[in-house]
């Protein structure tokens, strides 16, 4: 099998458990899933799956344990587990990961297993998550480019060498100097204008005592005369 229909399961409202595993399947359409409020395992394990389109787990409010190793997938879509609120392990092992944003699970609070294969060098983001998480009480997140080794015994120096948007060996040093120059600049044009309302503002207030003054002077007099 290398296709799914969309909406194929959905006159089977009480199925809990669905075996995929070991077909052809590349892609997984947006409703290919939709109402199937009771399924409780899914196995899409020994596909060929590369795309995984974002709605797809949206229905599966009651999804405990997700199998999607050995696969052909490269990135996760932003938000993508964000509808499965009861789900408890996840194995995306054997894909090539290359970059994972650092909520991709954040809306999982029951997920106590996570297995995963990545490419680690740029992704700091997800390993910062991971070193402030203590939700997952059993991840194994192995490194493809660091030999295997896990993700959280990376050091931040350990991240120098991502290549995730060159193209040419001298992009990443570009986007680098220009997210920089780009700081700089924001910075210096609040400080002029910081400097700029400062001005306007002592101006103002000069202004405004020089033609206070004359007022003072006469009740300092009128002060001055009634208590001689």
């Amino acid at each position: 099998m290398s296709y799914i229909l969309e909406e194929v399961f959905k006159d089977l409202p009480s199925l809990s458990f669905l075996h995929l595993s070991n077909n052809q399947i590349a892609t997984l359409k947006g409703d290919v899933f939709k109402d199937l409020p009771e399924l409780f395992f899914l196995f899409l394990d020994g596909n060929q799956i590369s795309t995984i389109e974002k709605r797809v787990f949206e229905d599966l409010p009651s999804l405990y344990f997700l199998y999607l190793e050995n696969n052909q997938i490269t990135t996760i879509q932003d938000g993508l587990f964000k509808d499965l609120p009861r789900l408890f392990s996840v194995d995306l092992r054997g894909n090539r990961i290359t970059f994972i944003q650092n909520d991709t699970f954040e809306h999982n609070l029951d997920l106590f297993s996570l297995k995963l294969d990545l490419v680690c060098d740029c992704n700091v983001p997800f390993w910062s998550w991971l070193k402030l998480n203590t939700r997952i009480k059993n991840f194994n997140v192995t490194c493809l480019d660091h030999n295997n080794v896990q993700l959280s015994s990376l050091e931040i120096g350990d991240f120098d060498s991502c290549t995730l948007f060159n193209e040419d060996g001298n992009n990443r040093n570009a986007v680098i100097i220009g997210v920089v120059i780009g700081i700089v600049g924001l910075v210096i044009i609040v400080v002029v204008i910081f400097l700029i309302k400062r001005r306007s503002i002592c101006q103002t207030f000069q202004h405004t005592s020089q033609q206070r003054r004359p007022s003072v002077v006469e009740n300092d007099n009128e002060l001055y005369q009634i208590s001689h």
